[in-house]
């Protein structure tokens, strides 16, 4: 199977989850997207995230399509690397192929995150379209440029060797988990 890892804390899960969804599974041809909740964000204040047991329910509650699939991978006592996630999940389901689906916004912060450029050269990355933030400079931008495959070829993507990305062409939404929280 071909899926989609769309990880995040889904503080909470929202419509934009949903649409990123949609539009990755219907343009990088794909059979199913796995919502990858993760406990703790080493790059967030802890004090911010909900339980992680009621993150899960809200995302399994939600109502969404059934080729979208809830999953928690990681301890919920321990810091959250995305190398070691992406590591474990393809040992476990090696027959599978995966893309790792991400919002433009997380390019401002990807060189710190824990093995940044071994995630680069261990799955292939989607990104989407978020703010104006794929107008300012990034890793995949500036040392990978030679890998970047343009919208027409964005269903290839998944059978490409790592370390390849594609920018996904979609209507943004303005919404955020952070603002969500925030009306409350």
């Amino acid at each position: 199977m071909n899926i989609g890892l769309l990880g995040g804390s889904f503080n909470p899960c929202h419509k934009g989850h949903i649409h990123i969804s949609k539009n990755a599974l219907k343009q990088l041809k794909l059979d199913e997207i796995w919502w990858v909740i993760t406990p703790l964000n080493p790059l967030k204040e802890k004090s911010d995230l909900a339980d992680i047991k009621n993150r899960i329910l809200q995302a399994k509650d939600t109502q969404k399509p059934d080729f979208i699939k809830v999953k928690l991978f990681e301890k919920s006592n321990e810091a959250n690397y995305s190398i070691d996630l992406i590591r474990s999940i393809k040992a476990k389901y090696h027959s599978d192929r995966f893309i790792w689906l991400m919002g433009a916004d997380n390019l401002v912060n990807f060189t710190k995150w824990k093995s940044y450029q071994e995630i680069i050269k261990e799955i292939n990355i989607a990104i989407f379209p978020r703010g104006d933030y794929l107008e300012k400079e990034n890793i995949l931008e500036t040392d990978y440029h030679n890998y970047f495959l343009e919208s027409k070829f964005v269903s290839l993507l998944k059978d490409k060797h790592p370390p390849y990305w594609t920018i996904i062409k979609m209507d943004k939404i303005d919404i955020s988990a952070t603002k969500i929280r925030n009306k409350k």
